[in-house]
């Protein structure tokens, strides 16, 4: 697996999903502010409600906005045993493989890659707090959603 494919793949949602919001910001904001939606009367919250969700969905689109300029600058650092910023790690849980990038945005995003699903997380994330610093050979046992689970690292690229 190659690092650089992930990281182009995020990126590329990230974009997706900017324009997507994009899009529906400039819907919300034209039915915020069409005559249609002029109170009638004092219970009349129509237009309000759209204001609402104007705001909130420029605030999503100003996150999505720092996460691609974050991404932009964001630069792999060099192969470390250690788990980092930037490091592709694989995990063995009850036989089962799976494979975590550690990202500065997009955490909980999947990417699909030579048939392996690499989930990207954050050290935000009880898994990313739990991945950081380790390195391969290492066992980490977490909590997650109230679940108890013991993974261990097979690998760190």
């Amino acid at each position: 697996m190659t690092k650089d494919f992930i990281l182009a793949a995020i990126g590329d949602e990230l974009n997706k999903q900017f324009l997507i919001l994009q899009k529906a910001v400039k819907q919300a904001h034209e039915s915020a502010t069409d005559d249609e939606n002029i109170a009638e009367n004092k219970y009349d919250t129509t237009g309000l409600e759209a204001s609402y969700l104007v705001q909130g969905q420029a605030r999503r689109l100003d996150e999505i906005e720092q996460s691609i300029i974050e991404f932009r600058e964001f630069s792999l650092p060099e192969n470390s045993a250690l788990i980092q910023l930037g490091s592709l790690v694989k995990v063995i849980e009850k036989q089962n493989e799976s494979f975590f990038f550690l990202s500065p945005q997009a955490g909980g995003m999947e990417i699909e890659h030579d048939g392996n699903t690499i989930l990207i997380t954050t050290f935000y994330s009880p898994i990313g707090k739990a991945l950081l610093g380790k390195k391969s050979g290492d066992r980490i046992d977490i909590n997650v959603a109230g679940k108890a689970r013991t993974l261990h690292i097979e690998s760190v690229e």
